[in-house]
């Protein structure tokens, strides 16, 4: 049984597999290495992903938070098996709560970090032709607490480093003010294929029709869904809670401030920061002990350990599947919600001289 396979075992190390259970199953919370990622559709992921060399090339201001939200917006259509449940977007880094099968998730945040390289890279003031992130960093959710928890976290992003007052104060997008409020976060797509191709079909013509580009603009509201440990809970009921973990973070953001004798940032000035800025983000909370962890949850919960076990099965049956497949055997079947590798035969052998 995958159970019983203990960090040491991950990496090689050699060493024993006794002791408590359930310190087994903490000590598997902070695995690190290379492993499949795994997504079930029925947990909830906490996503963070950074711009490239913490650069502040997102620094908030309209027309970027129109165009993201527009984008995600765009993603939601394209992509309506993911359910996105929280989004907050700092200078320098996204954090996101959403679910969703493997075969959509992954390409829902790839589709939103690509599009905002591609359509606000490009401009002139910030050319950044590149891509601009990070690889993803997914973290499962898979207990109501831990959810929760992670929501709030979300919510609290630029009021608990005290650049703002309130999390509803943050300039950039945020999606606490619609989920406490219900106001509707709502944001503009350009169909920019279509737009070209227009471009191009009047460029043949003697006499062309005027190509307007807001004939290619598309108005998106944001979507959000209610979070599974709210799942009881009616809209209002929701809204109070949300409120209530707002409460709590302008109180900590509040003590906060009054132990270090300074004010808030403002968002003024968090407008006014320079794109070229650099800056380490600080490490989660559940990097304290390794640089990866499965589960931001308590270890002993239930559904902590069933998701563990059903991790560890799938880190088998990947890493078995892998093995067979680089070894030729093509017709290999992988587990399920896993992505299949790409496979480069081996060069043929070299014909000897003559």
């Amino acid at each position: 049984m995958i159970v019983s396979m203990t960090e040491s075992h991950q990496h090689g190390e050699g060493r024993s597999s006794a002791g408590n259970e359930q310190d087994e199953e903490a000590e598997r919370l902070f695995a690190g290495g290379h492993h499949a990622r795994l997504i079930d559709e029925r947990v909830p992921l906490h996503i963070i992903s950074r711009v490239f060399q913490g650069r502040h090339l997102l620094r908030p201001e309209a027309s970027l938070n129109d165009l993201i939200l527009g984008v995600v917006g765009r993603a939601q259509v394209l992509f309506p098996e993911v359910e996105l449940f929280a989004l907050a977007v700092m200078s320098n880094h996204l954090h996101a709560m959403a679910r969703g099968p493997a075969h959509a998730l992954p390409f829902f945040i790839g589709y939103i970090k690509r599009e905002i390289s591609r359509r606000f890279g490009h401009r002139p003031d910030i050319d950044w032709p590149d891509g601009m992130w990070r690889p993803y960093i997914a973290t499962a959710l898979p207990t109501d607490e831990s959810q929760i928890r992670c929501f709030k976290y979300i919510a609290a992003q630029g009021t608990k480093e005290l650049l703002v007052e309130r999390p509803q104060d943050w300039p950039g997008v945020q999606t606490v003010k619609a989920s406490m409020l219900g106001r509707a976060l709502r944001g503009t797509w350009l169909d920019a294929t279509g737009y070209f191709r227009a471009q191009q079909a009047g460029a043949s013509k003697r006499r062309p029709a005027p190509v307007r580009r807001a004939d290619f603009l598309h108005t998106y509201d944001l979507k959000l869904s209610p979070l599974p440990a709210w799942r009881t809970l009616d809209e209002e009921a929701r809204r109070a809670r949300v409120a209530a973990l707002v409460t709590e973070i302008c109180a900590e953001a509040r003590a906060e401030r009054e132990a270090r004798g300074q004010a808030a940032l403002g968002a003024a000035s968090i407008m006014r920061v320079s794109r070229e800025r650099r800056t380490t983000l600080p490490k989660p909370p559940w990097f304290e002990k390794r640089k990866r962890m499965i589960c931001w949850a308590d270890p002993h919960a239930p559904e902590v350990r069933a998701y563990l076990r059903a991790y560890w099965d799938f880190q088998l049956a990947f890493k078995t599947a892998s093995r067979r497949f680089k070894d030729g055997a093509l017709d290999t079947v992988f587990p399920a919600r896993a992505f299949r590798p790409s496979y480069r035969p081996p060069p043929p052998p070299a014909s000897p001289s003559p």
